[in-house]
Order: structure tokens, then C-alpha cells, then sequence
């Protein structure tokens, strides 16, 4: 499954990370019961260790009632303006401020 957030296309959302891949790319943190609410932006060069063991795993569970993950992978010259773009666009709640 597929859905547009800010135009781009992501993968999912998904309930659980077992459906993500160890590959480059970029990933929203949304809310489970609406996923048109991001919750936050970020990148990374292995996406699935990095939202399991990721810092701000707190944050995102105060922010959504439940947690899901969408994701684009695409090599790892396009994630920071991609997630630049998205962040600028989405203005998640947690993140870079």
C-alpha cells in the first residue's frame, strides 16, 4: 500500500516495524488511528534499526495514540532534501524545532 504525504509517495503506513527493510531512505512517525497525522520526519541509511532504537520513541507515543511507519527508501544523496522538504511542509510536532 501506498499513500501521499506533502506530495511524496511513502510505503504503508505500517503497525509494525517487522515490515520495514534495512535500507536507506526516509520515514514518518504517524498516528495509528489517523494517518494523515505526522507525528515526526527523519532519515536514515538503515531505516528499520533506526525507528526501533530511535531516541524519540517517548515523544512520538505522547504525540499519537498509536504508533505506525511510513517509509520511502531511495538512496542516501536524496534523504536529506527529501526529508528537509517534509519536515518544512508537515511541521511534525517532534523533531527539529
Amino acid at each position: 500500500m501506498t499513500k501521499l504525504y506533502a506530495g511524496t509517495e511513502f510505503q504503508g503506513p505500517y503497525s509494525d516495524t517487522v515490515y520495514l527493510k534495512h535500507q536507506s531512505g526516509v520515514y514518518l512517525i504517524v498516528d495509528g488511528s489517523n494517518h494523515d497525522k505526522v507525528v515526526d520526519v527523519g532519515s536514515s541509511g538503515d531505516v528499520k534499526s533506526r525507528i526501533e532504537n530511535h531516541d524519540r520513541k517517548n515523544l512520538w507515543k505522547k504525540n499519537a495514540r498509536t504508533l505506525a511507519y511510513a517509509v520511502r527508501y531511495c538512496i542516501e544523496l536524496q534523504r536529506l532534501g527529501i526529508e528537509l522538504k517534509l519536515r518544512s511542509e508537515l511541521d511534525p510536532p517532534v523533531g527539529m524545532r
